[in-house]
């Protein structure tokens, strides 16, 4: 309610906080753990992005978050394979070309393989960078070797291109991008994409940083459609608040907490 109130968007699901580790498997926990209630968080987030109507105008989806950590890798994931169980064809390209991270969450390798950075260099074709993953109608194109100029490349336009090629072959398409305030990434890519879903790390990230990220992807007419409250905690107890003051990243790298990609 607090989240609906301050941003006037809807939470379109809560992810309850997953035990477990940080390895590639346990990051698709719709197959690992599809009877787990963050399973059906995500089964709960494909209902709701359903209801918006008209599925031709929401085919391609962004997740994006204000800050690196949120868990926007993590959810991206597993919405698509949700898709994909549902019976959709669905292609997941990694956008973040500054942190590339789905390959080892989803594949549990990082073998090199080309991938959207060689796409939009015009190296590589649509089917040489596409890659079957362990879910039948999943594929996934993933960020390739990291560019030296990542704003430069989106910049021209090319991620429409990729996105064309894969609406004539995949019935959705799922984009992991970039954090908003960490680089200006994402803001290139809003007007190839059909809806953004905004996702916040619940209980933790100070509210000001959602709402700057928000008014932000408005300002670029992002279709922001609504809210995923990742990580939320199971129990209230002693000190539990709603929003905490979160420092800024002093650099976008790593994480190591299950779930924080």
């Amino acid at each position: 309610d607090e989240a609906e109130t301050m941003l006037g968007l809807s939470v379109f699901s809560v992810v309850p906080t997953v035990r477990g580790g940080t390895t590639a498997g346990k990051e698709l926990i719709m197959v690992e753990k599809a009877r787990s209630p963050g399973a059906e968080a995500f089964r709960t987030l494909r209902t709701s992005l359903s209801m918006l109507g008209g599925a031709e105008k929401h085919r391609v989806f962004l997740f994006t978050s204000a800050l690196p950590g949120e868990g926007k890798t993590f959810c991206s994931i597993n919405y698509a394979a949700s898709l994909a169980l549902m019976g959709h064809k669905t292609l997941l390209i990694d956008g973040d070309l500054r942190k590339p991270s789905v390959e080892k969450a989803l594949l549990g390798r990082e073998n090199g393989h080309p991938g959207l950075s060689e796409y939009l260099a015009g190296e590589q074709k649509l089917g040489q960078v596409a890659q079957a993953t362990k879910l039948e109608k999943l594929s996934v194109v993933c960020g390739g070797k990291v560019a030296g100029s990542p704003a430069e490349m989106l910049g021209k336009d090319g991620l429409g291109g990729i996105i064309e090629d894969a609406l004539g072959h995949y019935d959705r398409v799922v984009l992991d991008s970039a954090p908003i305030t960490a680089v200006s990434d994402t803001l290139l890519m809003l007007k190839n994409v059909q809806t953004v879903c905004l996702v916040v790390r619940a209980a933790r990230t100070s509210g000001r940083y959602i709402q700057r990220c928000a008014q932000l992807l408005q300002s670029a007419g992002a279709p922001l459609e609504g809210v995923i409250l990742n990580r939320m905690p199971r129990r209230r107890g002693p000190g539990y608040g709603a929003y905490y003051d979160y420092q800024p990243h002093g650099s976008y790298g790593k994480k190591e907490v299950y779930g924080a990609k």
